[in-house]
């Protein structure tokens, strides 16, 4: 495979960071674009071989020099640091350096669902940023991810110190999940065979448990008992409003992915499961078991549960 040079918003981040590791493992050259480049992440990505590039995504000049001449990019923006309003912003500077450095293929990476309206802010604003791409006349590919496994690495503590896994879904709702590592395989496959993909839309998903089956697989990892209490709507809504929104939305709707079909259809991807994640992560953190059970039945606090799981459908980039 002849050698190619990438660019990767966000390289010290999950997303960006994985990808970057993957493209570099494959002999290929990255421009890791950071607002920290001299932290740690940064210092490791350049001992494997990554160009670091310093720069924020509202900086035009930095972004659009680090984007010249690549064969690819790989770009995300998030509402976790200065809500939905700079998301789209940072979406749209993106897009817009893409197209000035006339970059040959843009992978974007949005969410599950995002296509629709869900009356979801941070859902919807990455709709008016997909819109944005279409209509901007870079060739491109949007990758649309779902829930990441990798967000049960801050719930899972607190479930353990309870006994009880708490999420505000019934406990028999599929709830369909992918591995961070997963999902940077597929963008790498994406931006390595930019003709079969460019102009596509493409929702992410590995793993579909139900609840149930998601507190059974994450207490086997951490051997302990873990039950599924499902955290009642009316709480999730009376601690925040946007929460309770992405709630309802993935208990009436949520994403649709086709996840066997995916699987089949990509099958250079490992796909992991839930259990084969969890058991690769290192919880030698965990607080110790709880004490045995005692009269009164264990109960999951809907604020705490509910500040557990703000997060859970979207990473912070970086």
């Amino acid at each position: 495979m002849r050698q190619r040079t990438y660019f990767v918003a966000g390289a010290t981040g999950r997303q960006g960071g994985a990808l970057a590791r993957q493209l570099l493992a494959r002999g290929q050259r990255v421009r890791a674009y950071t607002r920290s480049p001299g932290g740690p992440v940064a210092r490791q990505l350049e001992r494997l071989g990554a160009e670091i590039c310093p720069g924020g995504i509202e900086e035009p000049v930095p972004l659009e020099r680090a984007m010249r001449g690549c064969d690819g990019a790989f770009a995300m923006a998030t509402f976790t640091e200065g809500g939905v309003d700079a998301e789209i912003r940072c979406g749209r500077a993106l897009i817009d350096a893409a197209r000035r450095a006339r970059v040959p293929h843009l992978v974007y990476s949005s969410m599950a669902g995002a296509d629709r309206e869900t009356g979801v802010p941070h859902i919807d604003s990455k709709g008016e940023v997909e819109r944005y791409l279409g209509r901007a006349g870079v060739p491109s590919t949007i990758v649309a991810p779902v829930f990441f496994m990798e967000n049960w690495l801050a719930i899972l503590p607190g479930a353990v110190v309870r006994g009880a896994l708490g999420y505000p879904l019934p406990p028999g709702r599929v709830l369909q999940m992918v591995a961070v590592e997963d999902l940077a395989a597929f963008v790498r496959t994406v931006l390595e065979r930019p003709a079969e993909f460019v102009h596509r839309r493409l929702e992410i998903a590995g793993e579909e448990l139900p609840m149930t089956g998601v507190a059974a697989a994450l207490g086997a990892a951490v051997r302990r008992r873990l039950d599924y209490l499902p955290i009642p709507l009316h709480a999730v809504w009376a601690r925040s409003e946007q929460l309770g929104r992405l709630c309802a939305w993935l208990d009436s709707a949520g994403p649709r992915v086709d996840v066997a079909r995916l699987r089949a259809r990509h099958r250079e991807v490992a796909w992991t499961s839930l259990e084969l994640w969890a058991r690769r992560q290192d919880w030698s953190g965990l607080a110790p078991p709880a004490p045995a059970a005692s009269a009164s039945p264990r109960r999951v606090v809907p604020a705490a549960a509910a500040e557990g799981a703000s997060g859970g459908w979207m990473l912070r980039p970086s």
